[in-house]
C-alpha cells in the first residue's frame, strides 16, 4: 500500500469527487468560445455516467460528506423529477 494519506472515506466520496471535478471543467469549458463542441459534448457524457452511477449507489450522502455541492444537488434534482413522474 501508498504512504500517501487517505484523502476520501470510502470510494463513493472519491467517485463523487471526480465527478464534481468534471461538472466544474464542464461548467468552466461552456464558458469559453474557443471550447470545442465534441470536448463538452465528452465532458457531458462522463458527468451523465458518473451521476448515473452515484444515483444507482445512492451516494447523496457521500457527495455531502465529500462537499461535492454540485453532485449533490444533481441528485437532488434527479431524485425530484422521479418523484414527480
Amino acid at each position: 500500500m501508498s504512504d500517501l494519506p487517505k484523502i476520501f472515506n470510502t470510494p463513493g466520496e472519491a467517485l463523487c469527487w471526480m465527478v464534481e471535478c468534471t461538472m466544474a471543467t464542464l461548467s468552466h469549458l461552456e464558458g469559453l468560445k474557443s471550447a470545442s463542441k465534441a470536448e463538452i459534448r465528452r465532458h457531458k457524457s462522463i458527468v451523465e455516467t458518473g451521476l448515473r452511477n452515484c444515483e444507482i449507489h445512492k451516494l447523496k450522502e457521500a457527495a455531502h460528506k465529500a462537499r461535492c455541492g454540485r453532485v449533490e444537488q444533481a441528485l437532488e434534482e434527479r431524485e425530484k423529477a422521479k418523484v414527480a413522474q
